[in-house]
């Protein structure tokens, strides 16, 4: 039998821009949209950020 990978998010398998990334306990994907990074701020939390700044 043949098994298909299930989808691990709604994008094709990145999160948007400000959505979860992961942590521990975190089951999604930890892949962000081109042009973000996976940001980690905590063993328990990581954001999908913009990869560079707005410089002002």
């Amino acid at each position: 039998p043949t098994h298909k990978p299930k989808p691990t998010s709604h994008t094709g398998g990145a999160n948007k821009r400000w959505e979860q990334c992961g942590g521990k306990d975190f089951s999604g994907s930890t892949q962000c949209l081109d042009g973000d990074k996976c940001h980690k701020y905590d063993a328990w939390y990581s954001q999908c950020i913009p990869a560079k700044p707005h410089s002002s």
